[in-house]
């Protein structure tokens, strides 16, 4: 085995991922759990552990920053985020000694001494409903693979100012082709989801595993569940490669059958004229014909690279759009035959990122999961979303901290009363009550307004079912 090989032996060979299909939440609240993770990776040589959190507020990745920092010769850590040092996460961690702040000071001490990397480009706020899967997860992509491209070919003749040059004007091609076809298609993923019916997505290879990624990430953003946007995968497990195999087998769980064949059989025959199928870049012809043939809207997700970044036409209906269209080709700005055809991927890769997170932020809007750009239906799930929540209650009703928790916690616990004992209870035992609820925030907030009992509360969300106008109403009415 070369070393090249060896090195991405260790990559697919760690732990497994099962958050790719149902976000894990609560598990980012444990430190000790990531350490544990990180220390299961068997290699041979020093490992190069790059901890990735947008905010700096992970304490998952604080606790393997930490097993790094002690363990000098074994890693070399990195802490890749956007912010500033300075600002990340000061909160005490529970049933730990550290703050994700302590963690990052001494990542910046390892740093002047060689032992340690900090990697934050700062690239502002994520502006749509505050959701770093957005545009932090779009710079993880881009740094990652340009990290990953450099390693690869080490004596890149390339510069990192052309690498990067191609990345920008992929967002320029991407975006000057894609916003009239991308804006129809999130008018028929939002009817899918303002009619209570589905949003699939099918796709092969990467590109279907973003797929997979993105409806994961709906659940604990928007208080979807797991079926309202759900990914499907050519070639199933053995395609996805993962070390654990086909999960349906060892967990039991429905949720976990991403084949092709599961959705032809068993998805397809049972679909709705409101749900919605997104064909992801490159399915076969004869998927593409047997899903065009159904009653469903259908979305067709094609991109491509040339010299001259040319629509091809991108048909549409009432009931279907085709996003057919070219991006910039990387032999403009990098010469190595090599990197051209992995920064080829990336680029496609990067615009289908893009479109799937427009499709299913712009349905979860359409839906009314979104007031006045807040998540106002996230998932109470971690410490994180916790303190998110209380601070978004007392953004719309004007209430202190305490009054906050009060209302969050009364939701939470469906008690009219906050006891001494529930409040003095953990942010942990908050969090395994709250996150297998729905509309907790929505109903804390309209309690926090209407200063109403639990029975009002849940009476105004049955009579006003989009989110949304039911806190509005609220508002308007306290």
């Amino acid at each position: 085995m070369s070393r090249r090989d060896d090195l991405w032996s260790v990559w697919r060979e760690g732990v497994d991922r099962r958050a790719l299909f149902i976000s894990k939440e609560a598990v980012e609240d444990k430190p000790w759990e990531g350490a544990r993770e990180l220390e299961e990776i068997d290699a041979k040589g020093p490992i190069l552990f790059v901890g990735i959190t947008a905010g700096l507020s992970a304490p998952f990745v604080a606790g393997q920053l930490d097993l790094c920092l002690r363990h000098p010769d074994h890693y070399v850590p990195v802490l890749m985020g956007f912010n500033p040092t300075h600002q990340a996460r000061c909160d005490s961690i529970e049933n730990w000694d550290k703050s994700f702040r302590d963690v990052a000071s001494l990542v910046e001490d390892a740093e002047k001494d060689g032992k340690a990397v900090v990697l934050n480009p700062i690239v502002g706020p994520d502006t749509v409903a505050g959701s770093s899967r957005m545009k932090s997860g779009s710079v993880t992509k881009i740094l990652l693979e340009v990290l990953f491209l450099l390693a690869m070919k080490g004596e890149l003749k390339s510069s990192l100012d052309s690498i990067l040059r191609y990345y920008e004007e992929v967002h320029r091609s991407f975006y000057s082709l894609a916003a009239e076809p991308l804006a129809k298609a999130i008018s028929l993923c939002g009817q899918s989801l303002l009619s209570s019916r589905h949003i699939y997505y099918i796709g092969q290879s990467t590109n279907g595993i973003l797929g997979l990624i993105d409806a994961s990430e709906c659940p604990p953003t928007y208080g979807a569940t797991t079926d309202d946007i759900r990914g499907f995968l050519l070639g199933g497990y053995d395609e996805f490669g993962n070390k654990d195999g086909d999960l349906v087998e060892l967990t039991g769980l429905s949720v976990y059958k991403i084949s092709e064949d599961y959705f032809l059989y068993h998805i397809l025959p049972a679909c709705h004229e409101e749900d919605t199928i997104v064909l992801i870049q490159s399915v076969t012809p004869e998927l593409s014909a047997v899903v065009r043939r159904s009653c469903c809207h259908v979305v067709e997700i094609q991109i491509s690279e040339s010299s001259e970044p040319v629509n091809d036409g991108s048909d549409s209906s009432d009931r279907s759009v085709r996003m057919h269209f070219d991006l910039c080709d990387p032999s403009a700005f990098v010469a190595d035959q090599v990197a051209c055809e992995m920064l080829r991927s990336f680029g496609v890769g990067l615009a289908v990122k893009w479109t799937l997170n427009a499709l299913s932020t712009g349905a979860h809007i359409i839906k009314g999961k979104v007031c006045e750009n807040f998540m106002v239906d996230l998932k109470v799930s971690n410490a994180k979303l916790f303190r998110r929540s209380v601070g978004i209650i007392q953004r719309f009703t004007q209430v202190g901290v305490e009054e906050a928790t009060d209302a969050l916690l009364r939701s939470i616990y469906e008690v009219e009363t906050i006891s001494t004992d529930l409040k003095a209870a953990s942010i942990s035992g908050h969090i395994a009550k709250a996150t297998s609820k729905h509309k907790v925030v929505p109903r804390a907030m309209i309690l926090a307004m209407n200063k109403c009992t639990l029975e009002e509360a849940d009476t105004a969300l049955q009579q006003c079912p989009l989110v949304r106008q039911a806190v509005k109403r609220a508002s308007n009415s306290s």
